[in-house]
C-alpha cells in the first residue's frame, strides 16, 4: 500500500514538473500524451493562477475542453474564473453538450454571461438541453456521435467515418438518417467494417430501436438501456428527427443520481444536500435542532408512560431485566427514527 502511494505521488510530481517547465512550450500537449487527462486535470488545480492561465493559453481549445470535462463542478468553476469568461466561452462551446450544460447551470449568473458569448448555433443547442427538467432524459443528451446518410455505399460511409471520427467521442454505433435528419436506423461500427465496399448502407442498417423522446423520465430510459443491453440509445422528437443520444456513461450518471435520491428519501432528507467541506456549525445546528427537539419530546413521553408501570417493572428480577432493556433500546429506536 505504501509503495502504491509513493508511485502515485511520484506520478503526480512528474506531471507538475512537466507542466511547470514547459508552460509556454507549443508542444506541451504532445509532452503530456503519456498521461491520462483525468490525472492532468486533477494536478492542474494545484498550480497558482498565473500557471493555470498560461496553461490554457498554450494548449488547444479541444484539449482544454477535455480537461474541463474531467473536473468536478467546483474545480471547473475555479478554472473558469481564472481564465476569464471570454476564453471559457470558447472552451465550453467545444465540450460535450451535457457537460457544457452542467457547468453553465452550476455557474448560474456567470454561466448565463458565458452562454451569451458562445456562437448562436451552439448556444441554441445548449439552451434547448438546459430547458429540460432534471428528471427528463433530455437533460442528459449528448451530441458527440456520428450520423450517416442512408443513400450511400459502405465505401462512402467508411470514408466519412474515418474523416469525422476524431471529432466525436462515441463511434461504436453509427446512426443513419435521411436528408431531413429523420432517424432511419443504425449500424454498429464492427458490422460496417466487415461489410462489402459496394453494398448500400440502407440494406445493412437495423431499423428496430427503442423510441425515446426528450421528455421521457430518466429512470425509465436507464431501465430501458439495461434491458436492451445497448451501449447507446437515440433520442428523437415527435417528428422522428434525431435530438441526440444517451450513452452508457450517461446511464451510470443517472443510476448514481437515482441512488443518491433514494438514500436521501430513505433518510428523510428530501432534497437537502450536505457538503461537508462547506457546511458551517450554525447550519448544522439549525438543520439538526428540530429533530433533536422532537426526540427529546418523544423521550419525555416515553419516560412518563414507563413511570405508570414503575411498580410492575420492579416486582421481580425478570421485570427489572425488562426495564433495563427498555431503558437501553427505546432511546436507540427513537434516535434511528430521526437523528440523521
Amino acid at each position: 500500500m505504501d509503495e502504491l502511494i509513493e508511485r502515485t505521488i511520484e506520478f503526480k510530481t512528474d506531471i507538475l514538473s512537466l507542466i511547470e517547465e514547459n508552460i509556454n512550450n507549443p508542444n506541451l500537449e504532445t509532452l503530456l500524451e503519456e498521461y491520462h487527462l483525468y490525472d492532468i486535470a486533477k494536478v492542474l488545480t494545484e498550480f497558482p493562477e498565473d500557471i493555470i492561465k498560461a496553461f490554457f493559453h498554450t494548449v488547444s481549445i479541444e484539449f482544454a475542453a477535455e480537461i474541463i470535462e474531467y473536473l468536478d463542478e467546483e474545480d471547473a468553476t475555479f478554472i473558469i474564473k481564472v481564465i476569464g469568461e471570454i476564453d471559457s466561452a470558447k472552451i465550453i462551446a467545444d465540450m460535450d453538450l451535457d457537460d457544457a450544460v452542467d457547468i453553465l447551470k452550476y455557474l448560474k449568473k456567470t454561466g448565463m454571461r458565458i452562454l451569451k458569448q458562445i456562437e448562436p448555433n451552439r448556444r441554441k443547442e445548449i439552451l434547448q438541453v438546459m430547458l429540460y427538467d432534471k428528471d427528463e432524459i433530455g437533460a442528459y443528451l449528448t451530441d458527440s456521435y456520428l450520423t450517416l446518410e442512408a443513400n450511400i455505399t459502405v465505401k462512402e460511409a467508411m470514408r466519412k467515418v474515418v474523416s469525422e471520427a476524431h471529432d466525436v467521442d462515441y463511434i461504436s454505433i453509427i446512426y443513419v438518417v435521411d436528408e431531413k435528419n429523420i432517424l432511419q436506423g443504425f449500424i454498429k461500427l464492427k458490422d460496417l467494417i466487415i461489410a462489402r465496399a459496394d453494398e448500400q448502407l440502407i440494406d445493412l442498417i437495423k431499423t428496430r430501436f427503442p423510441r425515446v423522446y426528450p421528455t421521457d423520465d430518466k429512470e425509465y430510459v436507464a431501465s430501458l438501456m439495461q434491458e436492451t443491453s445497448e451501449s447507446s440509445i437515440p433520442v428523437i422528437n415527435e417528428d422522428g428527427m434525431m435530438e441526440g443520444i444517451i450513452t452508457h456513461d450517461d446511464l451510470m450518471d443517472i443510476i448514481s443520481l437515482v441512488q443518491e435520491e433514494d438514500y436521501a428519501k430513505f433518510a428523510a432528507l428530501g432534497d437537502v444536500e450536505i457538503n461537508l467541506s462547506t457546511a458551517s456549525l450554525r447550519k448544522s445546528v439549525k438543520s439538526r435542532l428540530p429533530w433533536l427537539s422532537i426526540l427529546l419530546g418523544l423521550s419525555m413521553i416515553t419516560s412518563i408512560i414507563l413511570s405508570f408501570f414503575e411498580a410492575s417493572l420492579s416486582l421481580n428480577p425478570g421485570s427489572r431485566l425488562l426495564a433495563s432493556k427498555l431503558a437501553v433500546y427505546l432511546p436507540l429506536i427513537l434516535a434511528m427514527a430521526g437523528n440523521t
